[in-house]
């Protein structure tokens, strides 16, 4: 996926996302990796699907990645924002888990 195709205010939004990964990894070599993997599914969750139900998976699928990015990364007021995200869709979490069990 090309940013460039993507409006303006969700390229910004992309930005945003991977400069706040990267400062959480606070320069650590996996955690930038993974941080990486975190915003490709932010991208995707964005991204508009081809279909309705996609958006809901992505997202999903995007709050699940960056819950345990976040378990991993050292404790910043960065993770803290972030860690706002997997709070404010908690619920994504507790379905998913529930669909799990």
């Amino acid at each position: 996926m090309n940013v460039l195709d993507l409006s303006p205010e969700v390229a910004e939004s992309c930005l945003e996302m991977a400069i706040a990964l990267a400062q959480t990894a606070q320069g650590q070599g996996q955690l930038l990796r993974t941080a990486s993997f975190v915003h490709r599914t932010y991208v995707r969750a964005v991204t508009p699907p081809l279909h309705g139900r996609a958006h809901d998976l992505r997202w999903r699928r995007f709050v699940s990645a960056l819950e345990a990015y976040l378990d991993r990364c050292p404790p910043s007021a960065q993770a803290r924002k972030l860690r706002g995200i997997v709070t404010e869709n908690a619920d994504l979490l507790e379905q998913q888990a529930a669909l799990a069990s």
